[in-house]
């Protein structure tokens, strides 16, 4: 179960105004939030979202469709195990980009770690 959201991000922006006083230029900076240019005030992204869980039912018709899906959370749970491969891969490679964006990892090491994380997960879940 794959699920897409649009999230807003509020950015702070830095807008040059240029201004003369008493026959000076000068240039300064206001802070505002938005996108720069324009009058919205939050950028808009798409993110893919791999739940790791099923929402859980908090409505039932009757005690006895409650009692039925109790039962079917004790015995299966409620994990979605794709999901969570998705999520692992996805973990290893934002934490290698972390590494790499900190500069402990040099550029050639880095892309050799991306192609071993992708050739696991080919391997781990054919």
């Amino acid at each position: 179960m794959l699920d897409v959201k649009e999230i807003d991000i509020y950015e702070t922006v830095y807008e040059e105004q240029r201004f003369q006083d008493n026959g000076y230029y000068g240039v300064q900076y206001v802070k505002k939030k938005g996108v720069l240019g324009t009058d919205t005030i939050t950028n808009k992204y798409n993110a893919l979202y791999y739940p790791n869980y099923l929402e859980v039912i908090t409505e039932f018709d009757d005690n006895e469709q409650y009692d039925e899906y109790m039962s079917e959370l004790r015995c299966c749970g409620n994990d979605i195990p794709e999901n969570i491969r998705i999520n692992k891969f996805l973990n290893q490679l934002v934490d290698l980009y972390k590494i790499y964006k900190n500069g402990s990892l040099p550029e050639e090491a880095y892309l050799h770690s991306i192609d071993a994380i992708v050739t696991q997960a080919k391997e781990q879940y054919r």
